[in-house]
């Protein structure tokens, strides 16, 4: 009879589940969601998505958000597809040091939400393998409230007064300075 000694096995599986869970914490504990994607593979790999990128864009957490790279590209809101591809090919052939990109993906509603990308190409043993792994960050209300001051910016008129004018008016009193 075989007998093995399996404790320093479990002891280390129990280590690297501590140290996912610490990780993991610490991505999602700032509401980003987790991406893992196997690049530059032809077989339709897909992508592990984190279950708070599926309550972000609205889904059960239990659907399969398992993306491969043609559901991704579906999700991302057609004005945004070249920017976003763009982002992530000069990363990966060496011409940015991390992908940084915003745009919008379509939720579970139909709707679509700004998320931000910030992600780093891993090369796996060779330039034709490698994971994209980085975190997508709801950026929806930000990029709303910058859209609504740009907006107030617009409709307020432009009021130009000259210089001569100002010395004017504050002459006449029709103005009050208030010094400190």
């Amino acid at each position: 009879a075989l007998v093995r000694d399996v404790t320093a096995h479990w002891e280390t599986f129990a280590l690297l589940q501590e140290s996912e869970a610490r990780w993991r914490f610490g991505i999602e504990g700032h509401g980003d969601a987790l991406i893992d994607w196997p690049v530059q593979r032809e077989d339709g790999s897909r992508f592990y998505v984190s279950p708070m990128l599926s309550r972000m864009l609205g889904y059960d957490e239990t659907e399969d958000l398992h993306l491969n790279a043609d559901d991704w590209n579906e999700r991302v809101h057609l004005d945004d597809r070249e920017l976003l591809a763009e982002s992530i090919k000069s990363h990966i052939v060496g011409y940015s040091q991390i992908v940084q990109a915003e745009y919008r993906m379509r939720t579970a509603a139909g709707d679509y939400r700004w998320v931000a990308l910030r992600a780093r190409f891993i090369s796996m043993g060779g330039e034709s393998a490698g994971r994209l792994i980085g975190a997508v960050r709801d950026i929806h209300e930000s990029r709303q409230h910058k859209q609504q001051e740009q907006a107030n910016r617009l409709s307020v008129p432009d009021i130009n007064i000259g210089q001569g004018a100002m010395q004017h008016a504050v002459a006449d009193k029709q103005i009050k300075l208030f010094v400190d």
